[in-house]
């Protein structure tokens, strides 16, 4: 996409383009995705220049008498459970968003309430992003460390994926833990994360077990780094690649490290196949050709422990940083909901009419 008019996805501006659909003072609503799941995020957002938005997105007009920013705020503060509606997605439907009932004061305390949030939250969002900047710097520190640690293996023979890992295709056959694999973290248990939104089919007889040592490839984004060697034991989804160890001589720890450092995430980018990114897949076929190289278990061992040590601080600092981002967005949310409920006098504020 090019072009400086703003073009909106379900939640945010995903590009650019030449050409506005639609200008004035107006309330965007994603249609489905993460924010119904999330009581914290941001559901409606009020815009007053040009912007294209998809057809995911609801776009209301106001009527003169209700200010755009009060009814993008008004909005926000909705418990959104009782409105959603789908089995793997949820999605808030054109009906059940014109049945939403909302209180709304007179315009004049409409418009103190919208500037009382415009500057409050101003100050939240700005703390959140020297958060979310020292988290990107420490994500840039975390990855030299990797870098750095495996720098010194030229003379490690170099051993190809297929002599190191085999597929695995055992179906679930009891009631197991359901595992997912994130960019960030590797294999984890999917109840352990609340921003995970595709949602488990009742009937995950064809889900595939993993078991501690296995690696585990989401062919879809493992150009992003999305893979890893799992701790534990469960089930995941049959459109991911599982894979068990075939060699006592790779530690599944280094082999965690390794497989998701920087120049094998570079590698993956270049076997995946697809025309774009968003349809690249890394197959079996292709990750089988993987060189990686392996030391002695001893070398390995000292490998992670090396990482670990250089890279503790930093994970540290970055859990600080989480901890304070959702203060921070708790805080807003809160805000926004006593202001908008009347919870909280305005006036008492340094706002007036």
């Amino acid at each position: 996409m090019s072009g400086e008019v703003p073009y909106w996805g379900a939640n945010s501006i995903q590009g650019y383009v030449d050409q506005a659909l639609v200008e004035g003072e107006i309330v965007l609503v994603g249609e489905d995705g993460a924010p119904f799941n999330d009581r914290l995020a941001s559901v409606a957002f009020a815009i007053d220049y040009p912007i294209w938005p998809n057809n995911h997105v609801h776009v209301l007009r106001p009527i003169p008498t209700v200010d755009y920013r009060f009814l993008a705020a008004a909005l926000n503060a909705v418990d959104y459970s009782r409105y959603i509606k789908g089995s793997t997605r949820e999605k808030l439907n054109q009906a059940e968003l014109s049945g939403i009932r909302l209180v709304i004061p007179p315009y004049e305390r409409q418009v103190q309430i919208a500037e009382y949030l415009d500057r409050e939250t101003a100050e939240i969002d700005a703390f959140i992003a020297d958060q979310e900047e020292l988290i990107g710097l420490l994500a840039e520190r975390r990855k030299a460390s990797s870098v750095f640690a495996f720098s010194d293996l030229e003379r490690s023979p170099l051993v190809r994926m297929r002599f190191l890992f085999e597929q695995s295709r055992e179906d679930n056959s009891i009631e197991s833990e359901v595992l997912s694999v994130y960019r960030d973290f590797g294999v984890i248990e999917k109840s352990s994360r609340n921003d995970n939104f595709n949602k488990t089919p009742e009937d995950v007889s064809r889900y595939l077990v993993v078991r501690p040592g296995y690696l585990v490839v989401n062919k879809m984004k493992a150009w992003q780094g999305s893979l890893g060697i799992s701790a534990h034991e469960g089930i995941v989804s049959p459109d991911y690649e599982v894979l068990r160890p075939s060699t006592p001589n790779l530690s599944p720890q280094y082999a965690h490290n390794i497989l998701r450092s920087p120049a094998k995430i570079a590698e993956y980018v270049s076997r995946s196949v697809g025309i774009r990114p968003s349809q690249w897949r890394l197959y079996w076929d292709q990750l089988r050709h993987v060189e990686i190289p392996v030391p002695s278990l001893e070398r390995q061992k000292a490998i992670v422990s090396q990482l670990e040590d250089s890279i503790s601080e930093i994970d540290a600092a970055v859990r600080d940083a989480e901890e304070a981002i959702a203060l921070l967005r708790e805080r807003r949310a809160a805000l926004i909901s006593a202001a908008v409920t009347g919870k909280i006098d305005v006036r008492e504020h340094g706002v007036v009419a």
